[in-house]
């Protein structure tokens, strides 16, 4: 689930780039024999296409809404 988008960017083809805060998306403690891996919120980017007859939501909740249904690929952001 996205709680924040960082920046969205559109390409030709109604093609977008999208860098949101995803939910569980980064391990911020490895797993040790005792303990399973630890998850937590990161940065990461992903991209999509409309159909020509879909627009994007004006109001931040409702595009985060609408991202979180195209059960996009996330990947992480390198923070360096």
């Amino acid at each position: 689930m996205i709680t924040h988008i960082t920046s969205l960017e559109a390409k030709e083809n109604n093609a977008y780039t999208i860098q949101a805060v995803v939910q569980e998306s980064h391990c911020i403690s490895a797993a040790t024999y005792f303990e399973p891996a630890e998850y937590g919120d990161g940065l990461c980017e992903a991209s999509f296409i409309l159909a020509d007859d879909e627009s994007l939501p004006s109001d931040e909740a409702k595009l985060r809404d609408f991202v979180d249904a195209l059960e996009l690929s996330w990947v992480p952001v390198d923070w360096n």
